[in-house]
């Protein structure tokens, strides 16, 4: 029976402990989902708004192009084949538009325009370049000697009757064209880049922690700071860009803040593309909440739940208990049954290690009682019978009812004769009256026989019938007394 409980609590144990392993499991599986969510929603947001920017970039570009173009195909229409005059009339356009500096380069590669735009030329072999192509151009990002400003350069060649007379050039500082890359309701946390493929040398258009627009630095040294999922998001995102990918998405952390790049490529500037970077907090403070709130109300779920555990088994437990309490005793006097008592006693003996005492004992007259004061007093008899057998006893023994009015005794680890014959002294007195309802004072006695293990018997059995042969002895002898066994 022991094995039994034992084996029963560990499977109330386990079951519980694998619950609420499961439901850890749930719950890491559930954050793990939310946060890939989060990620997910947070690259997806960056390429949205990167690709929104590139829009409004392209868009701007293709104005001013257009402008520029406009400006050409006006004086290859017209007459004026003299270079200072054309000149003249771009300066006139240049008062009305954004451009922050303009100029004709006619045919045998002389420039009319300012000293420091052909120093730039020369520098950045803009002019061979120029030559070499017979379409619209627009340079990279680099810094004027005029303005001292980055700006980019568009080039749109002139032709009259097939033949090609001259190169008109327009500067637009970057700064313009930065304008257009605001982000508006994203500006905490937001760093915009021009990012030249070939060399990821990038530019930025707005940084919200370092630098101000304008400042150029490089994509390879950037990345020195950044931790990636995998070795490999950062090549295989540049790769894209060099591939000439329109677009992708990246997620990486820089000094524990999480951030989400997006890239797009930008039309008119041949290798450039302009990047997003977002703080993922900018975004998702929302989905962080109910991240934070998730886990909060799972942890709450799992102590509830490991309480009502802990409290089922317990009442499981004290019901069993409970059971096990009704079907091992009495349900009058609360001792334990014949069966029950049998089994302990039986136990004990197996051990043949402690020696012990049987004593049977048994209500003198007591069909007495019940036919001259009822039923009811002839239980209360019977209980005040249990009472002080327990009082006397329980410390040291096990008590039961053996049937009717016979009670029986079994004292462990007792040898001695004498503390016995004290005790039953003891208990005759208590048990000489008792107050019945209705009746006042009536007397009481019993009759008992003991017998001692191992020395008379081994066996329960055995010591049951020597405890029984001496009690039939004392009452034929008299009744109220307590005898040995010989």
């Amino acid at each position: 029976m022991a094995d039994r409980k034992k084996n029963d609590r560990r499977t109330y144990v386990v079951a519980l402990l694998a619950y609420l392993v499961i439901c850890v499991l749930i719950l890491i599986v559930g954050v793990l989902d939310v946060r890939d969510t989060v990620k997910n929603y947070n690259m997806s947001q960056a390429r949205l708004v990167s690709t929104l920017l590139v829009e409004n970039v392209n868009e701007a570009l293709d104005d001013v192009v257009s402008q520029i173009e406009q400006v050409s195909r006006a004086i290859a229409g017209g007459n004026e084949r003299d270079s200072d005059v054309i000149y003249e009339e771009l300066l006139a356009y240049r008062s009305r538009s954004d451009i922050c500096s303009i100029g004709y380069v006619d045919v045998d590669m002389n420039l009319y325009g300012e000293e420091g735009d052909y120093q730039d030329f020369i520098k950045h072999g803009f002019l061979k370049d120029m030559t070499e192509t017979a379409q619209t151009m627009v340079t990279d990002p680099y810094r004027s000697k005029i303005s001292a400003d980055n700006v980019i350069t568009v080039f749109v060649p002139i032709y009259k009757k097939g033949a090609r007379t001259g190169t008109v050039y327009a500067n637009l500082t970057l700064q313009r064209l930065q304008e257009f890359a605001k982000m508006g309701n994203f500006n905490e946390g937001a760093n915009i880049y021009l990012i030249d493929c070939d060399s990821l040398n990038c530019i930025a258009c707005m940084d919200s922690e370092l630098a101000s627009a304008g400042t150029w630095n490089n994509l390879a040294l950037r990345q020195a700071g950044m931790e990636f999922d995998t070795d490999h998001d950062y090549q295989f995102y540049i790769s894209k860009m060099k591939n000439g990918v329109k677009g992708d998405m990246v997620s990486y952390r820089i000094n524990g803040t999480a951030y989400s790049q997006g890239y797009e490529r930008i039309d008119k500037m041949q290798g450039w593309y302009l990047a997003v970077e977002l703080a993922n907090h900018s975004l998702s403070d929302s989905f962080d909440t109910f991240q934070s709130k998730l886990v909060a109300y799972a942890v709450m779920l799992l102590f509830v739940t490991f309480v009502v555990g802990i409290f089922l088994i317990l009442v499981e437990k004290l019901q069993k208990k409970n059971f096990e309490k009704l079907s091992s005793t009495d349900a009058m006097t609360g001792l334990y049954n014949k069966k029950t008592f049998t089994s302990l006693v039986e136990e004990r003996l197996r051990d043949k290690k402690e020696p012990g005492v049987l004593i049977f004992v048994d209500v003198d007259n007591f069909k007495n009682y019940n036919d001259s004061y009822g039923h009811l007093n002839g239980d209360a008899v019977l209980k005040k019978f249990a009472r002080e057998l327990q009082a006397e006893f329980a410390s040291r023994g096990i008590i039961g009812r053996y049937g009717g009015d016979e009670f029986i005794v079994y004292l462990e680890r007792v040898s001695d004769k004498g503390p016995v014959e004290v005790s039953m002294q003891r208990l005759q007195t208590a048990l000489s009256s008792m107050e019945l309802e209705g009746f006042g004072t009536v007397a009481l006695s019993f009759s008992s026989g003991g017998v001692r293990f191992p020395q008379d018997g081994t066996g329960f059995k055995e010591l049951c019938k020597m405890a029984d042969e001496t009690l039939y002895r004392v009452k034929e002898g008299g009744k109220g007394r307590f005898y040995w066994y010989q």
